[in-house]
C-alpha cells in the first residue's frame, strides 16, 4: 500500500471511530494536497491540521505543541488495533513538542513563523500552532483593545462573573444609567444563538422591571436581542456581512452576551463593523 493510501486508510478509521470529523479529515488532506506534499512528509502535517481543526471545533483558536504531541499520540493509540492505520500511527506516535516543531518548521509552504511576511495556512508562534486566519483575527482584536485602553473613555468593556453573580442586572443598570444620560444613544443587544438572544431579551426585561426603570428609558431599550449574524447582516450568497469596515453598524453601544461562545472570526467581524467611537460591552 502506498503512503498516500495509508493516510486515506488512517483518516477513514479515525472518522469511522468518531475520533475526527469529516471536515477535520478533509481539511488535513486538502492542505497537504495543495502544498504538494506526499509520502511520509505529508502524514504529520495532515494529522496536525486535522487535530488543529478539531480543537477549533471544540472552541479553541490555537493548539500548543505539547497538546498537539499528546493528542497525536492518543489518536495513534486509539487506532492501534486498525492494521490499515498502522503506518501512519508509527509516524505520529510518541513524538515530543520539539519534534513536532521541527516537523512543522520543515514545511514552510504550510507553516510559517507569526512574523513572517510569507503567507501560509498555519502559523507557529511561541509554543502555539494556529490557523493563519485565527491568528490574524486575534491580532486585529488585540490592536483594537489596545487602542481602546488608550482612550479616556474605553470603548471595549467586559463584565465578568459566574452564573447568578448579577451580570444581567449590571447590564440593565448600565442601560438605564447610559440612556438617562444620553437618550439619543443607539443601542443593540446581541448573542451568539437565537436561544441565547431570546434569553437575553427576557432577562433584560425582567431586570428592568426589578430596578423599576422609567417608561421613558424602557422605551429606549431594544425590545429584542439578535444573533451576531443577524446583527451584522450575513449574506450567505456572498459569504460576507453587510455591516463591515466601510459600512459600519448604526449603533453607539453594542452589548454582546455569552461572548465566550462566539467564534474569534465572528468577534473580529463584529469589531470591524463598529463605528470608530462605538462601545462594545461583552
Amino acid at each position: 500500500m502506498s503512503v498516500d493510501l495509508h493516510l486515506t486508510a488512517f483518516f477513514d478509521a479515525a472518522v469511522e471511530q468518531h475520533l475526527l470529523s469529516t471536515s477535520d479529515r478533509v481539511l488535513g488532506e486538502l492542505t497537504v494536497r495543495r502544498a504538494g506534499l506526499s509520502g511520509n512528509a505529508a502524514i504529520p502535517i495532515a494529522v496536525a491540521v486535522a487535530l488543529l481543526a478539531r480543537a477549533r471545533d471544540d472552541g479553541h483558536s490555537a493548539l500548543s505543541l505539547r497538546d498537539l504531541a499528546a493528542e497525536a499520540t492518543e489518536l495513534a493509540r486509539e487506532l492501534a488495533a486498525e492494521v490499515s492505520a498502522a503506518h501512519c500511527c508509527a509516524q505520529i506516535r510518541e513524538h515530543d513538542a520539539a519534534l513536532w516543531r521541527a516537523m512543522l518548521d520543515a514545511v514552510p509552504s504550510v507553516v510559517q513563523a507569526a512574523n513572517s511576511p510569507v503567507s501560509s495556512p498555519m502559523v507557529l508562534h511561541g509554543s502555539l500552532v494556529q490557523f493563519r486566519r485565527y491568528f490574524d483575527a486575534e491580532q486585529r482584536i488585540a490592536m483594537r483593545i489596545r487602542a481602546s485602553r488608550a482612550l479616556r473613555e474605553p470603548t471595549f468593556r467586559v463584565i465578568t462573573g459566574g452564573p447568578g453573580t448579577g451580570k444581567t442586572t449590571r447590564i440593565a443598570e448600565l442601560l438605564v444609567e447610559t440612556l438617562e444620560r444620553d437618550p439619543a444613544l443607539r443601542v443593540a443587544l446581541a448573542a451568539p444563538t437565537g436561544k441565547a438572544a431570546a434569553r437575553l431579551s427576557e432577562s433584560v426585561r425582567l431586570r428592568l422591571d426589578a430596578i423599576q426603570a422609567s417608561p421613558e428609558v424602557r422605551g429606549l431599550v431594544p425590545q429584542s436581542a439578535r444573533t451576531v449574524h443577524r446583527l451584522l447582516g450575513y449574506q450567505p450568497d456572498r459569504d460576507r456581512f453587510w455591516s463591515r469596515a466601510g459600512t459600519p453598524l448604526p449603533y453607539d453601544l453594542v452589548i454582546l452576551d455569552e461572548a465566550s461562545m462566539v467564534d474569534v472570526l465572528l468577534v473580529d467581524a463584529l469589531i470591524a463593523a463598529l463605528p470608530t467611537q462605538a462601545t462594545l460591552l461583552l
